[in-house]
């Protein structure tokens, strides 16, 4: 086993599912890097995250999810949505509609999703669950 995150329980509503780097602002993505400790990723001379409980962090007030892919960047599928999500930056996450700066003009590599109930995110082995969507990395 790789890795695995704890699950977190994340409230109903709309959500974006993809690469936070499209849909955090430029100018607030080092410090979201900064605060997570990279989203997690061993980096040397690293100072301890701020903000980071195993994929969960807060962004403008909103719980969010990111964690690394297994390999990096790429195109992985979510088959029960029959879509797929581009990764730049070696991540895939999970945050509320609300807590996004933008949407890239032109960009489709995302999936936006309304969930009906409470749903539980983690990610295992390259594996990422969304309540019942999964996305493999692997």
């Amino acid at each position: 086993m790789k890795n695995k995150t704890k699950k977190h329980l994340f409230k109903a509503g709309n959500y974006v599912i993809g690469d936070p780097c499209y849909f955090i602002a430029d100018e607030n993505w080092d410090k979201v890097l900064e605060d997570t400790g990279f989203f997690g990723a061993p980096m040397v001379d690293a100072k301890p995250p701020k903000d980071w409980d195993e994929g969960l962090y807060h962004y403008k007030g909103f719980e969010c999810f990111a964690h690394d892919t297994a390999w990096g960047d790429g195109e992985y599928i979510c088959p029960l949505l029959k879509e797929s999500v581009w990764v730049d930056s070696g991540t895939i996450g999970i945050m509320p509609i609300q807590a996004c700066d933008m949407f890239p003009k032109g960009y489709t590599g995302y999936i936006i999703h309304k969930f009906l109930r409470s749903f539980t995110v983690w990610e295992k082995d390259g594996i990422f669950h969304f309540g019942i969507y999964d996305i493999d990395t692997n």
